[in-house]
């Protein structure tokens, strides 16, 4: 009895695979159309224009406030692990997006990541967490004010290096701590990936 249990197990998908043809598969129209575009896709790297990717800088330590109520213990226990996965997610990118646009061979061009750094006001600081229009105001004026020295001129078509998100991870930090996992890009990219 054993034998054929597995034996039936075994026929059992393959006997579904035959039943499916290939022409079944798919969505005809989106086939078509792909088969129209595969004479375009050689020079479709060639055309590509150079993205930029700015990432507006996590929770820094101008956030981080001693909670003042429990309800803001809470939540910044909540944010911890969400800031700390954005960080580390971002600081591998941008090992990646260095080593691939400047070292790999051949080149393999990935959008460049840039990190904007904010600001915020001192008298603000301490009540950050609270949901208000003056908090909504703020914190859109310290994105609006981080752009300004980013791309000062309109016809600029790079950020400045020192944005370069790679440029910013600070040795012995969070992320520096997570990249060690694979290496140690921070201090010798070009040897780690």
């Amino acid at each position: 009895m054993q034998p054929q249990n597995v034996q039936i197990r075994v026929q059992l998908p393959v006997q579904i695979l035959n039943a499916l043809s290939l022409q079944q598969i798919g969505d005809p129209i989106f086939d078509n159309f792909m088969k129209s575009q595969v004479q375009f896709a050689g020079a479709s790297t060639a055309l590509a224009r150079d993205a930029t990717v700015a990432l507006l800088d996590t929770i820094g330590p101008d956030v981080w406030t001693d909670p003042g109520s429990l309800y803001e213990a809470l939540e910044l226990a909540i944010m911890d692990p969400i800031v700390a996965l954005a960080e580390t997610v971002a600081a591998l990118y941008a090992v990646q997006e260095v080593y691939f646009n400047e070292f790999a061979v051949p080149r393999i061009p990935l959008p460049k990541l840039y990190r904007l750094p904010f600001q915020l006001p001192d008298w603000e600081r301490g009540k950050l967490l609270e949901w208000s229009y003056s908090n909504a105001v703020t914190l859109w004026n310290a994105g609006y004010d981080a752009v300004q020295p980013f791309l000062p001129n309109p016809s600029q078509t790079e950020p400045a290096q020192q944005y370069r998100y790679y440029n910013t991870l600070a040795l012995e930090s969070r992320e520096d701590a997570f990249l060690r996992l694979f290496g140690d890009p921070l201090r010798n990219l070009p040897q780690t990936v």
